[in-house]
């Protein structure tokens, strides 16, 4: 099992739909399934699109589940 990887994504919409729309990278590790640590590594590689605000990453939550195949 991949060090990354720790929990199950979350797949109940309604919860879902309770997310902010800039979600942080707590909350969208959380959504994926993934480490916060592997997601901002992700986030930094670009392969996960988000932005910066100061040091704080957000990830914009339609984007992020258009990504995961989730909307």
């Amino acid at each position: 099992m991949s060090v990354y990887r720790k929990t199950e994504a979350v797949t109940d919409h309604t919860a879902i739909d309770a997310l902010p729309i800039l979600m942080t990278v707590r909350q969208a590790a959380e959504v994926g399934g993934w480490s916060e640590k592997f997601l901002r590594d992700e986030l930094v590689r670009g392969h996960v699109k988000g932005c910066k605000l100061g040091q704080s990453w957000r990830v914009h939550r339609d984007a992020f589940l258009a990504q995961l195949g989730l909307a």
